[in-house]
């Protein structure tokens, strides 16, 4: 597995190239969406891999989605 160290954490390889995906499919929605995207596509793949369950990446994402919900639009 091919892993790289950012900020002093260990992040795999594939994660980093799936949450540049993500962040791609929404440069649609502007880049500050695209941004948080890959936050968020960095954050759930990683705990996905360390924990080997799903369920804290769904409950990342669903925390994510409730702080947009209340995030003012303009």
């Amino acid at each position: 597995m091919i892993t790289f160290s950012v900020f002093g954490a260990s992040l795999s390889g594939a994660v980093i190239f799936t949450a540049a995906l993500f962040g791609i499919i929404h440069l649609g929605a502007g880049l500050a969406v695209a941004t948080g995207a890959i936050v968020l596509a960095l954050v759930a793949g990683e705990l996905r891999r360390r924990s080997g369950s799903l369920l804290p990446a769904v409950i990342v994402h669903a925390l994510f989605n409730v702080g947009d919900a209340f995030w003012p639009r303009t």
